[in-house]
């Protein structure tokens, strides 16, 4: 995997050996009775939000594959598999190689909505494809409801992110009291929409960047709304709100790490990590690091399952159990599943036999493709940060990476000239190359790193977290 970025990593998929951390750290978990866990579903193209429908079955939203009609943007599952019920909506790919499509799937009565969340910077859709709610029809095409995209740009919150995208990122969708909840995470905000398609921003969450995620309904007419934080997604920086239905907003739960879903079952707050225990190093996560958590008091949880590939999505059944929608990190196939997890376990580990038996087409191969791309990830989060030599020469041309901008942006030199990159920003960047002939890996507040330019040439670069950062640099 190349940069899972804030925003990526909001939208990767993947799957990997279960121990996790339990097994890099020497730890024998108890073993839960059969039954604790089990896989529910197999064969998914990328699986995000799922829901029950109103005839008790299951459906997943599927972001597809990065290509543009090889996936269904929905499914059923039926004895297991996937059945598709919605198609038409674009998967895209991010310049990481991250899928991106449809993302959540409500039901407000018997019809069912899509919440698309395309790569968000992709601003040929906008006027054709954006972002926001769509109906499915009776053929399973989707019909736009609702383009949050539009309304972003005529509707801007308190904050602007400095690498806020054409599109957003419409996360999670939630059925209401007839209007469905909608959580925006590029700028931070939660909307209501209307089957009319009118759109009510009830909360702007943008203050800090803290990138909301995953919702589930609180007491009283609100959400309840995780947030993933930003590069490098450290430890238990991450929290709950609760969003009350008059817009104001308290914490309910601290403490917490990439948290990308929730859930409540008898009233019990649980929260779906995707991964813990990050690194300072991208691409920051590791398979095998997530987890699901059950609240225990305002900043304290209990562990119910760990060793998760990168979870994605999560929802009650009319069970009470919750099932867990994985990974959401590598996947280029049908590697996507879904788990069934009782949630009244504590430090379950899935057993290495898990999905053996799962016999959905695709699932057991792309599985197995997996592999080396989780080897290449786990050995390039646990790296050290390149830094370049000690001490740039004493000559160099500074360049200063500030509030999402390199500047000056284009900068012309001799060869042999050397270029010194420092980052002001409280969040990490990275100065990439285009063509890959040279990357400073992350680089954090107040660090440096410079490249000297030996052959004549012109030098496009990025910041590989935040895209829209361009440089360039011209040798002469």
């Amino acid at each position: 995997m190349q940069r899972p970025t804030r925003r990526q990593v909001l939208q990767f998929a993947a799957a990997a050996p279960a121990a996790g951390w339990l097994a890099r750290h020497g730890v024998t978990a108890a073993q839960e009775p059969d039954g604790a866990i089990s896989v529910y579903a197999s064969g998914l193209f990328n699986p995000r939000g799922l829901v029950f429908g109103p005839d008790g079955a299951l459906y997943v939203a599927l972001a597809g594959t990065g290509e543009a009609d090889q996936a269904p943007s929905a499914v059923k599952i039926e004895n297991g598999c996937p059945v598709t019920v919605a198609h038409g909506l674009p998967s895209s790919r991010g310049m990481s190689g991250a899928v991106q499509g449809t993302g959540s799937v409500a039901f407000l009565g018997e019809q069912m909505y899509l919440l698309q969340d395309s790569q968000d910077d992709r601003g040929d859709l906008l006027d054709t494809q954006p972002n926001g709610v769509y109906k499915v029809e009776a053929d399973g095409t989707a019909t736009l409801v609702a383009s949050i995209s539009k309304w972003m740009n005529e509707n801007p919150t308190k904050e602007i992110p400095g690498d806020r995208g054409k599109l957003g990122e419409t996360f999670a969708m939630l059925a209401g009291d007839g209007f469905l909840w909608v959580v925006e995470s590029n700028c931070g905000q939660v909307l209501k929409v209307g089957p009319d398609g009118s759109i009510t921003r009830v909360a702007d969450l943008s203050e800090g960047h803290p990138v909301p995620t995953g919702c589930a309904l609180a007491p009283n007419g609100g959400i309840y709304v995780g947030n993933l934080t930003d590069a490098p997604y450290p430890q238990a920086k991450a929290k709950v709100v609760e969003v009350a239905a008059d817009g104001s907003v308290k914490d309910v739960w601290t403490g917490l790490t990439m948290v990308v879903a929730l859930a409540v079952v008898d009233g019990v707050l649980y929260a779906c990590e995707m991964s813990t225990e990050n690194t300072t190093q991208r691409p920051f996560v590791r398979p095998g690091m997530g987890r699901i958590v059950r609240q225990d008091g305002p900043s304290g949880l209990v562990e119910v399952v760990s060793g998760l590939d990168f979870p994605i999505g999560m929802t009650t059944g009319p069970d009470g159990m919750l099932y867990v929608a994985s990974p959401s990190l590598g996947s280029d196939g049908a590697a996507g599943s879904v788990l069934r997890i009782d949630p009244k376990s504590t430090y379950l580990t899935p057993p290495k036999d898990l999905y053996d038996a799962a016999t959905c087409p695709g699932f057991q191969e792309a599985r197995a493709a997996l592999a080396p791309a989780f080897a290449t990830m786990a050995a390039e989060a646990d790296k050290p940060a390149a830094t370049g030599e000690a001490t740039p020469p004493a000559n160099s041309v500074e360049i200063t990476i500030k509030d999402f901008k390199y500047a000056p942006p284009s900068i012309s030199i001799k060869a042999g000239k050397t270029v010194t990159w420092t980052n002001l920003d409280s969040v990490a960047h990275t100065v990439t190359a285009v063509d890959k002939s040279f990357d400073s890996g992350n680089l954090n507040q107040n660090q440096s790193w410079f490249f000297t330019f030996d052959k004549a040439g012109t030098y496009d670069y990025i910041c590989s977290y935040h895209p829209d950062m361009k440089g360039t640099v011209v040798v002469e």
